[in-house]
Order: C-alpha cells, then sequence, then structure tokens
C-alpha cells in the first residue's frame, strides 16, 4: 500500500527528474500536474524523526518544476535530504 504522502497526481506523471546543488542553492527538478503546488520538505539526517516543509508552492508545470532551497544553514550542512509531496497533506514522520 502506497502511504498517502507518496499518491501520484491524478495524471500520473509526477517524478523527480534531477536534485543538483550549487554554490548558493540546492534545485530539485520535476515533473508534475500543471497549475498543480506541490511541497517541498527537508530533514538534516534520515534518524531526524520529523521533515520541515521548506516551501508549499512549488508549482506544477509540467516538465520543468522545481524547487530551490536557498536557506544558509540548511545548506552549510554536508548533508540534507529533501522531499517533493503534496502540500495538502501534511510533513509526516519518515
Amino acid at each position: 500500500m502506497i502511504a498517502p504522502f507518496e499518491r501520484l497526481p491524478p495524471d500520473g506523471r509526477f517524478e523527480i527528474t534531477s536534485i543538483f546543488r550549487t554554490d548558493s542553492s540546492v534545485v530539485i527538478e520535476f515533473t508534475g500536474a500543471n497549475g498543480k503546488d506541490y511541497a517541498v520538505d527537508y530533514k538534516p539526517t534520515l534518524d531526524t524523526p520529523f521533515w520541515d516543509e521548506i516551501k508549499d508552492n512549488a508549482e506544477g508545470a509540467g516538465p520543468g518544476s522545481d524547487g530551490i532551497d536557498i536557506n544558509a544553514i540548511r545548506l552549510a550542512n554536508p548533508n540534507g535530504f529533501y522531499r517533493v509531496r503534496d502540500p495538502v497533506l501534511k510533513p509526516f514522520p519518515n
């Protein structure tokens, strides 16, 4: 069974296509349903019990949608984990 926060958009086209880091940001590129907003969550380690919502309006616009993290404190960490989800579904543990 798929957990509620892992549901795909109705057209089934959601996919994270790349994640990369620049000197001043982390960029998460994804495909999503046109006009649909997505949320981007972060946690510094997989052992951290909760995800922090860092953006709740990463708009889906077909191929090339993105979520960008420019927070200097998060970027100073050598590691970090991101996920993209439906913003209606609140960030749950795990």
